[in-house]
């Protein structure tokens, strides 16, 4: 059997009354009502959902003989990267700071840390390299990684199963006056399938490591939901001379 490249879609005329307790229905007759036609279509919709969130981590430690030098040392330090922080907009709410304080023999290393989430890449970008040249080489910051925020995710899904639902609504439309009917309400629609992908086919890890392109794409998630759906087809209304 070959692959099918397209969706199938089904039109139904005849109806049935219910049975009589034989267990076989009776197709409805002149005598009864109308019959009624229906389209019943199998499609699908996609979302695609690019990361909103950029986080980098910003690392500092000093060693000094006392534990008030070792403080003080990294606060000068803490205190300027906040304020550039400030400057480029970012709020308290977007960054966490953690101190560790520690012996090394007969001296005291104090490393701190900021983690930083920012919405917007290209004040990241900015920061960052802002921050390299101006501080010295104890100063570390890391690579972003990019996160969805929490709830886009499922509202992705959502956004696809809808997506799926209006192909289906359309295509069956389509149909409708390809056969001189009118398409009416949905009887049933029924999600078949869902799939999740994160990252662009054929992404080989290490290839870009240096890309900021390569790790949005590669943190991109592609959600697909194929679904089934029946609609009513309803005899077009004549329009009526005057």
């Amino acid at each position: 059997m070959t692959n099918q490249w397209y969706s199938p879609a089904k039109v139904y005329g005849q109806s049935y009354k219910e049975d009589k307790g034989n267990g076989i229905p009776e197709p409805i007759t002149a005598s009864d009502s109308k019959p009624s036609s229906k389209v019943s279509i199998t499609e699908s919709g996609e979302a695609v959902l690019v990361p909103d969130i950029a986080r980098i981590s910003i690392s500092y430690k000093s060693v000094k003989d006392t534990v008030d030098a070792a403080k003080q040392s990294v606060q000068r330090r803490v205190d300027y990267m906040l304020q550039a922080l400030r400057i480029n907009g970012v709020k308290e709410t977007q960054y966490t700071i953690h101190k560790y304080l520690e012996r090394c023999g007969d001296q005291f290393q104090m490393l701190v840390e900021i983690n930083v989430d920012f919405h917007d890449f290209q004040v990241c970008q900015t920061l960052c390299n802002f921050l390299i040249e101006k501080l010295d080489e104890n100063v570390i910051i890391s690579r972003p990684i990019f996160y969805h925020t929490p709830g886009k995710l499922d509202a992705a899904r959502r956004l696809a199963c809808v997506n799926a639902v209006k192909n289906a609504r359309s295509k069956a439309d389509a149909i409708a006056q390809f056969v001189n009917q009118r398409l009416g309400s949905a009887i049933e629609i029924k999600e078949e399938n869902i799939t999740e992908v994160t990252g662009e086919s054929g992404h080989h890890e290490g290839a870009n490591e240096f890309s900021i392109r390569a790790r949005i794409a590669a943190s991109t998630v592609t959600i697909n939901v194929r679904i089934s759906a029946t609609f009513e087809l309803e005899p077009k209304q004549k329009k009526k001379h005057r």
